[in-house]
């Protein structure tokens, strides 16, 4: 009341959350691998009835950050050069579908789906003592929200934090 922030804290009765999980790991030639891993979520509330002050009803949405379907797919290449010398090599795909960060299940506070790239590629001595290895995440620069929320100082307010963007660098391991 009179513009002072108010502070609630609600508990669903009941919530269920199931899914599944596969994964694949094969080995397509010498030195090349290829992993798979899909995930599908199915979470929502079963009772959450007075979920604010407003006496909102929020049983059936969806729980806040409970993505449907999850996709990793990744290749790997590892290469011999000469005796001393190994070659290593990723690229990377990972897929969520769109979620929403609030019980509410308003469309201002989801994210839809996205897919970020990765890769590395890398040399190392045979014997793993040393490596160098550049990498990048975030290739095609996708731009994506990891929260997103009503602020609680100024009435209105919506506050957000961004997935990282396309950030890359170089690695180097020295072992001892």
């Amino acid at each position: 009341e009179n513009g002072v922030p108010q502070f609630t804290t609600s508990n669903a009765a009941s919530a269920t959350s199931q899914g599944i999980e596969l994964e694949l790991a094969a080995q397509l030639t010498e030195g090349l691998e290829f992993d798979f891993a899909y995930g599908y979520t199915d979470a929502t509330y079963d009772d959450f009835r007075d979920a604010n002050f407003a006496g909102d009803d929020f049983s059936g949405n969806t729980l806040p950050e409970a993505a449907k379907h999850t996709v990793t797919t990744a290749l790997n290449y590892r290469h011999a050069i000469g005796a001393t010398l190994e070659l290593n090599a990723r690229v990377e795909l990972a897929y969520r579908s769109s979620a929403f960060f609030e019980p509410d299940n308003v469309p201002q506070y989801e994210q839809g789906d996205y897919t970020l790239l990765g890769a590395r590629l890398g040399l190392a001595s045979a014997d793993g003592r040393w490596g160098v290895t550049a990498w990048g995440r975030n290739l095609a620069d996708e731009e994506y929200v990891v929260y997103r929320g009503d602020g609680v100082i100024v009435p209105g307010q919506a506050i957000q934090t961004l997935g990282l963007p396309r950030t890359y660098g170089v690695e180097i391991s020295v072992g001892f």
